[in-house]
C-alpha cells in the first residue's frame, strides 16, 4: 500500500461488518481538506469483490477525531 493511502476501521453497508477501508485516491493531506468541506470520502475494501461506498457525516466526523488524535 503506498504511504500516501490511508487505512482505517470503518463500517461496510455492504457486508455489514467492520473492516479495514482505504481512501485510495485520497492522500492525508488531500483528505484533511475533503473533511474540512465536509465533501465526498470514498472508501474501498478488498472483500469478494471490492466494496465502495461513501463516509455518512457521522462517519466523517469520527474520522476527522481519529485524525486529530493520531490514530489514523
Amino acid at each position: 500500500m503506498p504511504p500516501s493511502v490511508i487505512s482505517f476501521f470503518a463500517d461496510c453497508p455492504i457486508c455489514n461488518r467492520k473492516v479495514s477501508g482505504v481512501t485510495p485516491i485520497l492522500g492525508r493531506a488531500e483528505l484533511t481538506e475533503v473533511l474540512a468541506r465536509n465533501g465526498d470520502v470514498r472508501v474501498v475494501h478488498m472483500a469478494d469483490a471490492d466494496h465502495k461506498w461513501s463516509l455518512g457525516d457521522k462517519e466523517k466526523a469520527n474520522l476527522r477525531k481519529q485524525m486529530a488524535e493520531g490514530l489514523v
